[in-house]
């Protein structure tokens, strides 16, 4: 499709647009409990920016299960969500750059696949991260949206 791309613009003499994909993956915590894996994947074709997106995935060590946002939990999604969704606007304050209407984005474009387990290496704290792809809560230009809960913050409703 670059190729083809390529010989058009040459031959119509047109400005030929560059296109790259990037991918890459790290392992955000790997402890005796979990393993997270979160893998990015870039894509450019002309334009502002690179459009970046995160998978992510946590499996049980004990089972090699993939874990379920819900499974996290020791209580019930009505007891949970309002509390993650109170930290995720409280930290949303100090971020930059997002919708003006991002308070109602954060639950109504909240994906419970999107969400990974870090462990900092020098610390040793554990947090989950919550992912908001581009788009759903501030502009591809701004790229991905992070909030990092440090565990002990929910450790009183978490499995």
């Amino acid at each position: 499709m670059a190729n083809d791309s390529y010989d058009f613009a040459k031959e119509n003499e047109s400005e030929y647009i560059e296109y790259f994909m990037h991918s890459d993956f790290w392992a955000a915590c790997n402890d005796e409990r979990v393993f997270s894996v979160v893998r990015s994947h870039s894509e450019y074709s002309g334009g502002n920016s690179a459009h970046t997106t995160l998978s992510c995935e946590t499996f049980n060590k004990e089972n090699g299960a993939i874990i379920t946002f819900p499974e996290l939990f020791k209580v019930e999604k009505d007891e949970y969500m309002p509390r993650i969704l109170e930290i995720l606007k409280k930290q949303a304050k100090e971020k930059s750059d997002l919708f003006d209407n991002y308070e109602e984005l954060l639950g109504e474009t909240f994906v419970e696949q999107d969400f990974y387990v870090h462990k900092d290496e020098q610390t040793g704290e554990v947090f989950l991260v919550i992912v908001y792809q581009p788009y759903s809560i501030a502009p591809n230009v701004v790229g991905i949206v992070d909030f990092f809960i440090p565990v002990t913050e929910i450790a009183d409703i978490l499995n």
